[in-house]
């Protein structure tokens, strides 16, 4: 696969040009909060400083104000928060409690503080925080006041405050960040901003999802930075902030970063230790791999998705008529109908049918194993040829 340049600036390092992958053009994309979204746009790369990233230019921020302007978070939970399984399996537990419960494990955090959570959207991680350290007084911050009764109501929150970082008074012994930087075009200012409202010794937690084990991240449409462990490290200390803790273990396919305020802040240069144009080749071709193989599935078979986040969202847009049904293992979601077909627990999953489980092969592995031990009867597929990295 090549790249072609484009006249588009890095909107990381503010000093390389990009190349797009052509590819990209072909293949569907999701929105982030997991809807079909048709194909375009473009995904690139920074020549400079190696960053994955969408281009900033009039159309993606079109697209993504239209996106947001109809955004509705965890729409196939009912608002619930999704749950995530620790290797595919385990016990199941909201994201945030379980983010929340690996910072008091891993990084400590003080009896008591002032938290404050940027883009809370309907507040499930200030219900974990509130939950789990009741000592501390806490505080959301959103683009729009939508959700302000559903906040305002967890207990100890002082207030939602709507608008831009600087509408919040005071400042903050913990400030969080779940899955909203790689929706901002300058991550970098926003870091430095963001450590301008911390109190001394106080913490940045930043969650991200890690598009080098899960494809579908690069498919979202108004994600603009694709991030790898190394580059939000680097990011963090640009900012000058000092890592504490940086793991890709914390939440199944995605990234944990903290850092404390008051490090001595770095230049950017070149940041990633990994190839990443390869690794972006890669996860291309496994998307269309994946989606070649739910076609020719549906030619034989009737065909259910397994999950109802961004990958069901992205094989739902790619395989359209050909899906018949969905299979989760999310309570709050078994039950319910989307797209005009319902979401299945794997006991009601109709005999003679195929089952695609388009996740990341290790994962979807140890799903398939747990699956094949439970039910008799459909055909569990994992995905094949094209290997994610």
């Amino acid at each position: 696969m090549g790249e072609t340049h484009t006249a588009t600036p890095c909107h990381v390092c503010r000093m390389g040009w990009l190349r797009t992958f052509p590819e990209f053009a072909a293949l569907g994309r999701v929105t982030s909060d997991a809807k079909p979204f048709p194909t375009g746009g473009e995904l690139a790369i920074c020549e400079a400083c190696g960053t994955v990233q969408k281009p900033i230019t009039a159309e993606w921020q079109a697209e993504a104000d239209a996106i947001y302007g109809a955004y509705t978070i965890y729409h196939n939970a009912g608002g619930a928060e999704q749950n995530v399984f620790n290797g595919g399996g385990g016990q199941p537990a909201s994201r945030s409690s379980r983010l929340v419960q690996q910072i008091r494990e891993r990084v400590g955090l003080p009896e008591r503080g002032r938290m404050l959570d940027l883009g809370c959207g309907n507040g499930a991680m200030l219900r974990s925080f509130s939950e789990q350290l009741p000592g501390w007084s806490l505080a959301g911050n959103e683009l729009d006041d939508k959700n302000r009764v559903v906040i305002e109501a967890i207990p100890r929150v002082e207030k939602l405050y709507a608008g831009e970082i600087e509408t919040v008074p005071g400042s903050f012994d913990a400030i969080t960040l779940l899955h909203v930087l790689e929706h901002v075009p300058n991550p970098v200012g926003f870091l430095k901003r963001i450590a301008a409202s911390l109190n001394s010794g106080g913490l940045v937690v930043v969650e991200v999802p890690d598009f080098q084990h899960s494809p579908f991240d690069l498919a979202v449409s108004d994600h603009c930075t694709h991030f790898s462990l190394d580059t939000l490290v680097a990011l963090f200390e640009v900012a000058g902030l000092e890592i504490i803790a940086a793991a890709e273990d914390f939440i199944p396919k995605e990234l944990t970063v903290v850092g404390r305020g008051g490090g001595v802040a770095r230049s950017l240069g070149s940041m990633p230790s990994t190839d990443q144009a390869s690794v972006v080749n890669t996860q291309l071709d496994w998307l269309a791999t994946l989606a070649h193989q739910g076609r020719k599935l549906a030619r034989a078979n009737r065909l259910g998705v397994f999950g109802t986040s961004l990958g069901g969202a992205w094989l739902l847009g790619e395989l359209g008529a050909d899906v018949s049904f969905f299979v989760d293992e999310d309570s709050a979601k078994i039950g319910k109908i989307w797209a005009g077909r319902p979401i299945l627990q794997p006991s009601e999953i109709p005999l003679g049918s195929h089952v695609l489980i388009g996740l990341p092969d290790s994962i979807a592995a140890n799903i398939k194993a747990r699956l094949d031990r439970q039910v008799n009867g459909p055909q569990f597929t994992l995905p094949s040829l094209a290997r994610a990295a």
